[in-house]
């Protein structure tokens, strides 16, 4: 068996990303084991494609005996290799392998289960009955949208589940793909519970654009609901410029205007009628005016 000092190790951000994010407290936790044990209990595991030696787990032990000093007692760690086939192979057998893991957490388990799903789903062989082939999974239409529901059922046996909850997952993980390119931060956060967002909020998150999806996020930080919209400001202002009025006039001036001119003619009949000539002469000018305004609005925001 080699050890890692011995070959050269390439890290590949697509095999990386299907290991899991650790906490703060994990990551210091495994730091102390190390320490405290003098040794890297497991090896660290590679696939080789196309010449080069690919780690396909074993990250964060790499990581960490690069961190150490030259002069460290710390033995390096071991290297094993892994023979699969090809990718597809090493992706379905990594998920796997962090799917039997016990101290998973619900997020995690969730994403390790929509990852299987999402990976398997894309290769309909891999769900094959014995003798059957992928024409004969297709609909009567033509179509092969039964790959999908094939994956599901095949993915729920596996890991003790409904085809729903991994179908959900699945859209669960393609969410924190679409968080992830807006914010690789809040994606990691979340997958480490280190943010804390139900599934059903990061599904809905991933379906908004690259702006929805930073505000959301920023709502979340900010200890508000990620749909939280701010109410409009009120405009406490006593007066109004007509040009600033967007759009067609809404507003209909013509029962008021109306009514205005049959309290006139009121006032012309209580004159001569009651002769309380003052008092009608008042309204008579209040309402004249008032009048006058409003025709004068009208006209403005009409024009």
């Amino acid at each position: 068996m080699s050890a890692v000092k011995d070959i050269e190790l390439t890290l590949d951000p697509e095999v990386e990303d299907l290991l899991p994010a650790h906490t703060d407290d994990e990551e210091k936790a495994f730091r102390e084991s190390v320490d405290r044990d003098g040794y890297f209990t497991d090896d660290l595991l590679y696939w080789r494609e196309n010449g080069k030696c690919v780690l396909v787990d074993g990250y964060r032990r790499y990581r960490l005996w690069q961190s150490l000093p030259k002069n460290s007692i710390i033995p390096p760690p071991h290297v094993k290799e892994v023979k699969l086939p090809d990718r597809q192979a090493v992706k379905q057998w990594m998920i796997r392998r962090q799917l039997g893991r016990r101290n998973l957490s619900d997020t995690a388990r969730s994403i390790y289960r929509g990852k299987l799903y999402n990976e398997t789903k894309s290769d309909p062989t891999d769900n094959l009955k014995e003798g059957e082939s992928p024409k004969d999974q297709n609909d009567p239409s033509g179509k092969q949208g039964t790959f999908a529901t094939s994956a599901a059922v095949s993915v729920a046996r596996e890991t003790k589940s409904s085809p729903a909850t991994v179908k959900r997952d699945g859209a669960f993980v393609d969410a924190l793909e679409a968080i992830g390119k807006v914010n690789s931060k809040a994606k990691s956060d979340i997958e480490a519970e280190r943010m804390k967002v139900s599934k059903q909020a990061v599904i809905a998150i991933g379906k908004l654009d690259k702006d929805g999806i930073a505000q959301a996020l920023t709502n979340i930080r900010n200890g508000k609901k990620w749909d939280h919209k701010e109410p409009p400001k009120e405009d406490k202002r006593t007066s109004f410029n007509v040009a600033e009025i967007e759009g067609p006039p809404t507003y209909n001036f013509e029962p008021h205007i109306k009514a205005l001119e049959k309290l006139m003619r009121f006032a012309d009949d209580s004159k001569s009628t009651h002769g309380r000539i003052a008092e009608y002469i008042a309204v008579e000018t209040h309402y004249r005016k008032l009048h006058a305004a409003l025709k004068a609005l009208e006209a403005r925001v009409t024009a």
